[in-house]
């Protein structure tokens, strides 16, 4: 089935605050992510006052980059309390859990055919940028909820390929060169 995000998701964007060194709030900004997944050394940046709690991120929520060439989009699990997005992003909170997944949801966001509608919306010379009204008319498929978990773990085992062959190319590269090394001492 599909639908428009607008009608399934609440959509806002983060917020701009200066971070500092010292803080009890994670301030999630696009540096702190290296190909989608959250650099988990980073430390909490902003102290909490309570003009930022309705920006609070909740387990569920999905973040998606607006700002640059690479519109990422991340699940945001609860992997560290109290954390907020800056301004780079935009919040994404589904309204109803129980018939979409959030982590296929983020899937969905980052599928190369998303991506290309995000680069066809994305305005601006020298810095890129997606606005929410664009986001918002994104049309979603919605597969009930067992398709949509057999596409997660097909995903998972289609990365895990992905990363044996790498392995794989680089002990067949070092083989090879041992070999040439060896082969030129005899």
């Amino acid at each position: 089935m599909k639908k428009t995000l607008r009608n399934i998701a609440e959509i806002f964007s983060g917020i701009y605050i200066k971070p500092g060194l010292d803080g009890d709030i994670y301030y999630f900004q696009a540096k702190h992510f290296d190909k989608g997944k959250f650099d988990v050394s980073v430390k909490p940046e902003l102290k909490f006052n309570w003009n930022m709690s309705q920006y609070l991120l909740r387990p569920g929520d999905i973040l998606l980059a607006i700002k640059g060439n690479n519109n990422f989009a991340y699940h945001y699990d609860g992997i560290v309390e109290k954390a907020v997005a800056s301004s780079t992003f935009i919040v994404i909170r589904l309204l109803d859990q129980r018939s979409i997944l959030p982590e296929f949801f983020s899937w969905y966001l980052n599928h190369p055919q998303t991506q290309l509608f995000f680069k066809d919306q994305s305005r601006g010379t020298d810095i890129r940028s997606i606005t929410i009204r664009s986001v918002k008319e994104l049309g979603v498929f919605i597969p009930p909820i067992q398709k949509q978990k057999t596409i997660l773990e097909l995903d998972t085992l289609r990365k895990r390929e992905k990363e044996l062959l790498l392995q794989i190319a680089g002990l067949r590269e070092n083989l090879i060169q041992k070999q040439l090394l060896h082969s030129i001492k005899k």
